[in-house]
């Protein structure tokens, strides 16, 4: 699926299905290396949601 980004950048390594684009981040501090951060749209409404594996103190803010 192609959505225009970029399948790396320096922090994140990106994958892109129908519903979902998802960072794996890389070259990242230790206290959040390795986590994952997951943007989901909701197919019958189109609105988008953000969860992260990453500790909660580390997330932005809407992003749990």
């Amino acid at each position: 699926l192609d959505a225009g980004l970029q399948a790396s950048t320096g922090n994140c390594t990106v994958t892109v299905t129908a519903t979902t684009i998802e960072c794996d981040l890389v070259n990242a501090p230790p206290s959040i290396a390795g986590s994952r951060i997951v943007w989901t749209r909701a197919l019958s409404t189109g609105a988008w949601t953000c969860a992260s594996t990453a500790d909660n103190k580390y997330d932005v803010k809407g992003c749990l």
